[in-house]
């Protein structure tokens, strides 16, 4: 069995690309190496870790003995090398982090790859010959574009931020191993991947997020900057492809052939969300311009014709791959998993989220249906009927012992509801929650380890 070296396969790529190849290529034993920074999340890969040909370590790629005792340990005969630093606005505040992990940490795979896989320059090991290094990077190295034009594989390097510099530096690299020692390797620049377990500081998961949560979505300057859309699977086929050809030391332009401009495509989610939950006003009023980003690449574009050629890439449909990607975010902003297996699904429009306080002392608090109640509101009697409470709210002129909350309201994790309470059809109580003493239910779902004490009547 041939073992594989993925890096960063905790991330949003590597572990779509892990569940993708384990399932294509039982052949191959996947070792999963990943720092599980704030990024990173073994989640993502719910079902590989009961795989017999699949193995996770947890550690940094800049740790040269870690490294060291992971190519002599398992062997290993190829590498994909997911792992980076990847987020602009972070490479803008702490740039020696891009440079350490995605500079000194390339390096220090290719390195000891080199140290594994030959005796000197040009003349690989006994049975080595046939090891492969695949390095994953990104269109920004190629920097920005005006009006027309593609991003091709000879498009010079003219990286604008200190990220798209890193992965410029790493790109060179990975190059420089293969003309000089003779490392077989692949490079292969992708546009903006969009799809499932993406983290949540990218800029489709965050639409998604503010929206439903009634948050203002943040649009960076006057909307207008470019990006090509590329859906994670598609991407995780072609590196497929790439990997399994023999074109070594090329390199390999993957992209969507679908621009976008971030309010269009803002616009375009706001939409879809308007008929998959609807409220009385359309999720784009919720579109707010923000102070634009240092350093802002105006439009990115790749010029895929390489793939298509040599592989018959084509990226699929994006609107069906983006409605996907809206489910999955909307069942992971509005669901919550139980301990035994499934999902409590959060129903239509009425939303108290999560660490919301609601404490009824002395009078009725009534929650009408489709109201929002924002994040860390706290309700010390209130009465609300059908409207909108905006994040971190505070309601303490009345007290309250009985609470009427409406059809199909969600609430949500750690909340605490005391005393009386009848929860009208459909509801859900999140993980985490409690509801005490006497109260009522019609369709209630409870999640776990929620606290219902005394009994339901359904």
């Amino acid at each position: 069995m041939k073992n594989l070296l993925i890096t960063g396969g905790a991330g949003f790529i590597g572990s779509n690309f892990i569940l993708y190849f384990l399932h294509k290529y039982p052949q191959y034993r996947l070792i999963n190496v990943d720092s599980l920074t704030y990024a990173g999340d073994l989640r993502n890969l719910q079902g590989a870790e009961n795989t017999p040909n699949y193995e996770f370590r947890q550690g940094d790629i800049c740790d040269k003995d870690f490294i060291k005792e992971l190519f002599a340990h398992y062997d290993i005969e190829g590498v994909i090398h997911f792992a980076a630093e990847s987020h602009v606005d972070n490479s803008i505040k702490n740039p020696s982090a891009f440079v350490e992990t995605n500079v000194n940490g390339t390096f220090n795979l290719l390195h000891n790859a080199y140290l594994n896989w030959f005796d000197a320059p040009s003349r690989p090991k006994t049975n080595k010959e046939h090891c492969i290094f695949h390095h994953i990077s990104t269109d920004e190295v190629f920097g920005s574009l005006g009006e027309s034009g593609y991003f091709s594989e000879s498009t010079p390097y003219a990286p604008n931020s200190p990220y798209s510099a890193s992965k410029a530096s790493s790109d060179m690299l990975v190059r420089s191993y293969h003309h000089t020692y003779g490392l077989k390797t692949f490079i292969t620049n992708c546009s903006n991947n969009y799809g499932p377990k993406q983290h949540d500081e990218k800029l489709i998961p965050t639409i998604i997020r503010n929206a439903l949560a009634g948050s203002e979505i943040p649009i960076y300057g006057d909307g207008q900057n470019i990006r090509d859309w590329l859906f994670v699977q598609d991407h995780c086929k072609a590196i497929d492809k790439v990997f399994h050809s023999s074109y070594f030391g090329q390199s390999f332009n993957i992209g969507g052939e679908n621009e976008q401009s971030n309010i269009g495509l803002a616009q375009i989610i706001c939409e879809m969300l308007d008929k998959k939950c609807p409220k009385e006003r359309s999720y784009k009023e919720q579109i707010t311009f923000v102070q634009d980003r240092a350093g802002h690449d105006r439009r990115y574009a790749i010029d895929s014709s390489k793939m298509t050629r040599l592989f018959g890439f084509k990226p699929s449909d994006f609107y069906t791959n983006l409605s996907q990607t809206i489910d999955f975010y909307i069942h992971k902003y509005t669901s919550i998993p139980l301990a035994g297996g499934g999902y409590i699904i959060v129903k239509k429009r009425t939303y108290i989220n999560n660490n919301f306080a609601l404490t009824a002392l002395r009078h009725k608090i009534t929650i009408g249906e489709n109201c929002f109640i924002g994040v860390n509101f706290q309700a010390l009697n209130a009465d609300f009927h059908g409207i909108r409470i905006k994040e971190r709210s505070n309601y303490d002129a009345i007290k309250s012992t009985d609470i009427d909350i409406g059809d199909d309201c969600f609430i949500g994790n750690n909340v605490i509801i005391l005393k009386g309470v009848k929860l009208g059809r459909g509801c859900v109580v999140a993980a985490g929650s409690v509801v005490t003493q006497s109260f009522e239910a019609d369709s209630l779902i409870a999640g776990n380890p929620a606290r219902l004490v005394r009994r339901i009547e359904q």
